[in-house]
């Protein structure tokens, strides 16, 4: 994939996008043209989350988040024309970083395939960035959608731990070292 233009920097800003987007009740299965719109619209939130969390993220860029380089519009003109050129972004790689789990939920991030020693979850797709809701009203959102099990799991498998609690404690003491 390659980019057609770039939006270096910070200073871009990605449109906002209409989150409760309905699948349009005119467009029908031989309309490719209007599903095409239909997708690049739906598309637009968990892009401009994922911008905004990237952007919040700036001071842990380059340390246990990828450091985000701009982003930009890609070009498909390998699959032929398209009516849309949706927009992509631009992180930097991380070397010597395994994908444990690869799934669209959840990613995790280990440091070292032979040795880990920490675990980063990055899934700033599915992420919400906090508007001006109270702290109340955030508490109980946060508390509605949380799955500390899930959580534990996949940090269990990362990590190689079963008893995850010891675990963590453990390295915690080991670092304050």
């Amino acid at each position: 994939m390659k980019a057609a233009s770039s939006e270096q920097g910070r200073g871009n800003s990605l449109p906002k996008c209409d989150q409760d987007l309905q699948p349009p009740i005119c467009v029908d299965d031989d309309d490719p043209v209007g599903w095409e719109e239909w997708y690049f619209q739906y598309a637009k939130h968990p892009l401009f989350s994922e911008r905004e969390a990237y952007s919040l993220c700036a001071p842990l860029q380059g340390t246990g988040v990828p450091r985000w380089l701009g982003s930009g519009r890609s070009s498909l003109m390998d699959h032929g024309p398209r009516a849309i050129t949706p927009r992509a972004f631009f992180l930097e790689g991380r070397e010597r970083i395994r994908d444990v789990e690869n799934r669209p939920s959840g990613n995790i991030l280990s440091s070292f395939a032979t040795r880990p020693t920490r675990a980063v979850i990055v899934d700033h797709g599915s992420c919400g960035v906090r508007d001006d809701k109270s702290d109340e009203e955030r508490t109980e959102i946060v508390e509605c959608w949380r799955n500390v099990k899930w959580v534990k799991r996949l940090l269990r498998r990362a990590l190689g731990a079963n008893d995850l609690d010891t675990y963590l404690a453990t390295k915690l003491q080991n670092d304050d070292v």
